[in-house]
């Protein structure tokens, strides 16, 4: 019998994003994993998976737990952009806190919760204005099984 797969916590979760009024209205669909190496436009928000919890093998479900990342870029005098980057993740963190479902064609989040708050760095390789917080996912198939 072929394992049940539950759908990508970190697809999903930037589908959650992309589709929310409140964060799109800041990024449009500058949502993704890693940041891209060409064409980036700031603010962007990436989302990557840091940890979760096993599958149950009678009830499959993930409950990860997501870090998401927004990215304010450089100002011209080359001093992190904070004002977007900030704007963006109290967004987040405001949505997140509102959050009660979200369902796509293959996958359910049941649950959505911020941890620890909101953290502040320079990014040390690039220099650029970073907000991150975590937050846990809980999602299963959308078709119950």
């Amino acid at each position: 019998m072929a394992a049940i797969l539950v759908p990508s916590s970190v697809d999903t979760v930037v589908d959650w994003a992309k589709a929310n009024t409140a964060i799109s209205a800041l990024v449009s669909t500058r949502v993704s994993s890693t940041l891209p190496k060409k064409g980036l436009v700031y603010p962007w928000l990436t989302v990557q998976r840091i940890t979760g919890l096993p599958l149950y093998k009678d009830m499959p479900m993930d409950k990860a737990r997501i870090q998401f990342n927004a990215w304010g870029g450089v100002k011209s005098n080359d001093l992190p952009n904070w004002e977007p980057a900030d704007t963006l993740i109290r967004t987040l963190e405001a949505e997140i806190r509102e959050f009660s479902s979200f369902a796509t064609a293959g996958a359910y989040v049941a649950e959505m919760s911020s941890l620890e708050g909101i953290m502040q760095l320079e990014d040390p390789d690039t220099h650029e204005a970073r907000f991150w917080m975590d937050a846990t996912v809980l999602i299963r198939r959308a078709d119950g099984q």
